[in-house]
């Protein structure tokens, strides 16, 4: 998410007003910076392989929770989804959120965060529109520029999601340390889900979510990609053990209902 931030941020700290969120200045980065053209179309790629899994049919309810500036939300529309859900309480990227989606009958935008608790709590910006920045202080103190601030953010639990919107068949989770907080409160079972684990930072906490979504969804395939390149089913004591590496690294874990 950090390469991603710094490739978008140049022109639009020099382009003033709303004409900064322009999807032409992601288009000229695109053409200026081609490693993170094929980056985001690697990272497309594996929510559109992970998702044949379980259906040929495009997804119906999506929840895009941590939306930052939207990438994967287009990656959701991208596929055909008939409703997207953005959930994303950083107040500089829900500004590109609206700028780019808000014409789109598809998406619903939150400004919120997602956890265990409601209400105002501190919010770590690292710097705006960061996909780096959280609510976990060890996160932001490992981040920490000179130029951070520390915001205050609603929060509310995920469960209050469902019951205004409905249970979703896809739910995309990356919130830099907060996953836990949101899907220990999922009980009920979810045809899709993948998260982001930041080891070996949030190992432990990795591991409780591994430990909880096998015993919720126990017949769903379990996958993993890290690099953009997602591996084939893996059992969870192999998932477990990712957790375990020393080194530091980024592994987004997939959950999925298998077709029958």
């Amino acid at each position: 998410m950090l390469f991603k931030q710094k490739t978008v941020s140049f022109l639009r700290r020099i382009i003033p007003g709303k004409l900064r969120y322009h999807p032409i200045i992601d288009w000229i980065h695109l053409k200026v910076h081609p490693s993170l053209s094929r980056y985001l179309k690697r990272e497309e790629h594996v929510f559109k392989q992970a998702w044949k899994y379980y259906s040929d049919e495009p997804p119906t309810l999506v929840y895009d929770i941590g939306a930052n500036e939207g990438f994967t939300t287009q990656y959701f529309l991208n596929m055909k989804a008939k409703r997207v859900i953005a959930i994303e309480p950083d107040p500089e990227a829900f500004k590109i959120l609206r700028f780019r989606f808000t014409k789109s009958k598809k998406v619903d935008l939150i400004q919120v965060a997602l956890g265990d608790k409601t209400g105002p709590f501190p919010f770590y910006q690292i710097s705006p529109h960061s996909g780096y920045n959280t609510f976990v202080y060890d996160w932001y103190h490992k981040h920490v520029l000179t130029d951070s601030k520390i915001l205050e953010a609603n929060m509310m639990p995920i469960t209050d999601i469902f019951q205004q919107h409905g249970l979703p068949d896809l739910i995309k989770i990356d919130v830099e340390g907060m996953e836990w907080e949101i899907i220990k409160s999922i009980d009920q079972d979810i045809p899709f889900l993948c998260f982001e684990a930041n080891i070996p930072l949030f190992a432990s906490n990795t591991q409780f979510i591994l430990q909880h979504l096998k015993a919720l969804l126990p017949h769903h395939l379990l996958l993993c990609s890290s690099n953009n390149v997602l591996s084939d089913a893996i059992s969870i004591i192999e998932a477990m053990k990712l957790c375990d590496s020393p080194q530091p690294m980024c592994i987004d874990f997939f959950f999925i209902r298998p077709k029958i």
